[in-house]
């Protein structure tokens, strides 16, 4: 009778740490899952903020490049010849801008991809994923 005692009470104690074993082992597992996340966050921001300085440093130059040319273009005594300046003053800026924009959104479109596809490997938690904000980038 004893035995019978004694054989429930080690079956009662196993099986009930068996569960928490289990959570345990799946919080562990979520850490490590959303720490993957995290590290692909944190890579896909650097990309953004590295892509948008870029973007951001072209168009300065572009203003500046604009001004100085607006500014050459002006410095004639025809007026013919000043159209043909200032034409293509704002020709070159807005290739110029249209080159800045066209690389933005490939780079900001490659880094949120590539984000996405980092995080599929992760198999983080439903919830933790943000890629549903990827919308809120200016489309420039």
């Amino acid at each position: 009778m004893k035995k019978g005692y004694i054989l429930a009470i080690v079956g009662l104690i196993f099986f009930s740490a068996v569960p928490a074993f289990s959570v345990a082992q799946t919080q562990t597992s979520d850490v490590v899952k959303i720490a993957c996340v995290s590290g692909a966050v944190s890579v896909r921001e650097r990309k953004l903020s590295a892509s948008f300085t870029k973007y951001s440093t072209a168009m300065n130059t572009a203003y500046t490049s604009r001004a100085t040319d607006l500014a050459n273009g002006y410095l004639t005594a025809s007026s013919s010849v000043a159209k043909v300046n200032v034409k293509n003053a704002w020709n070159k800026f807005k290739t110029t801008s249209k080159n800045a924009s066209k690389t933005w959104k490939t780079e900001r479109n490659t880094a949120w991809s590539e984000y996405k596809n980092t995080v599929k490997t992760c198999k983080a938690p439903s919830g933790v994923n943000d890629s549903g904000y990827s919308g809120s980038e200016p489309s420039l």
